[in-house]
């Protein structure tokens, strides 16, 4: 058995070099199909784990022109000879890699399973209508689905509005998060907050984020006599003037830049009681896991992300994205019984180590 990796975001998710590491311990051979964007990535990405095929095949104009795109990409992908009797194609987008994974199974039986992101969702589906008839075969002809939220399902049924579409996801799907490394996982001693809240949030900076919002639920928070500071971390991003403009005007605010060194961020986050990021749209949110590791509620957005995965108010609590001010009540909430919440959190975590990650992947793979 060897797994053919299909991503055309490799090069720019972190999870990906993680997820590849882990498979190679678990003795899996890997194989890797990198579209690249940009003829310097060719050797971008290095591993002693895998076989990497990397190709500039990938031109802008490509997003506009969906079928020629899929049949370009194809063609080099089976002019690669990466695929042989013991592969399984994991495409790691729906309608993108997808698109490939079905081409290819088309020419050479060659089987595949299928993740659905925030894209799939929430950007060719959306923005992108003629496409739920494309996306429905990949479905039907996929050996699997993968969601990363369990929201992202029921919008998915929806959307494709299909009855065969909708059972056949519900017969052939699996809920997988991402994961988190195991310097998150280290033992900690749980505590209560001192007299002050310490909030955070770490991330970019973006209107998907939603930042703007957190420093609305800080004022909320001081206003009602909840003594609460933020941290933010990040520094980058479509809205980060607007968010640094805003932290210079309130003294109960700070912003650092990116922490790249994980362990440097692990020693910050531990400075701080709730994590907070009501995402507009979000696909899992890792940042979520990695708090909750830390012994930190959270503050997550309904219908997104870890919505779902956890019995409500355990770990933390779901609000709409944009309310400032349930934002701030949840953080209230937290406050009160916040070792309860700290408890769930941390042993809520553990499922998401990588190791428990892949082994989920493969008992589907093997099956399959």
């Amino acid at each position: 058995m060897n797994i053919v990796h299909i991503s055309n975001d490799f090069l720019y998710q972190k999870l990906y070099p993680n997820l590849v590491e882990e498979f190679a311990n678990q003795n899996i051979e890997q194989r890797i199909y990198i579209q690249c964007r940009d003829s310097s990535e060719i050797d971008a990405f290095k591993t002693s784990k895998a076989s990497v095929f990397a190709s500039h095949i990938y031109r802008f104009w490509m997003k506009f022109f969906y079928g020629f795109r899929i049949k370009v990409i194809a063609k080099d992908f089976l002019e690669r000879n990466i695929v042989d009797a013991k592969s399984i194609i994991f495409s790691h987008f729906l309608i993108t890699d997808g698109g490939v994974a079905l081409e290819v199974k088309k020419q050479k039986g060659t089987k595949y399973i299928v993740a659905v992101r925030n894209s799939d969702i929430n950007h060719y589906l959306k923005m992108r209508p003629w496409l739920k008839e494309k996306a429905k075969e990949i479905v039907l002809n996929a050996e699997k689905i993968i969601f990363l939220s369990p929201t992202y399902k029921s919008r998915l049924k929806e959307i494709l509005s299909c009855q065969q579409t909708s059972m056949y996801i519900e017969q052939n799907s699996a809920l997988i998060g991402n994961g988190i490394s195991d310097n998150w996982l280290a033992d900690i001693e749980l505590s209560t907050p001192e007299k002050e809240l310490k909030l955070l949030y770490f991330g970019e900076y973006s209107q998907n984020k939603n930042v703007d919002s957190i420093i609305a639920a800080l004022n909320v928070l001081n206003e009602r006599g909840v003594s609460s500071r933020l941290t933010l971390i990040g520094e980058y991003g479509n809205a980060c003037d607007e968010i640094l403009k805003m932290v210079s005007q309130n003294d109960k605010a700070s912003s650092l830049p990116k922490i790249s060194d994980e362990k440097a961020l692990i020693r910050e986050v531990d400075k701080h009681d709730i994590f907070i990021m009501p995402s507009k749209t979000e696909t899992f949110g890792v940042a979520y896991i990695e708090a909750m590791a830390r012994g930190i509620p959270v503050v997550y957005s309904k219908g997104q992300g870890i919505d779902g995965y956890f019995e409500k108010n355990t770990v933390g609590c779901a609000v709409e994205a944009t309310d400032s001010d349930a934002i701030a009540q949840s953080v209230e909430l937290i406050s009160k019984n916040y070792l309860e919440f700290s408890k769930n959190a941390t042993i809520a975590s553990k499922k998401f180590s990588w190791s428990s990650i892949v082994k989920s992947y493969i008992n589907i793979i093997r099956k399959i």
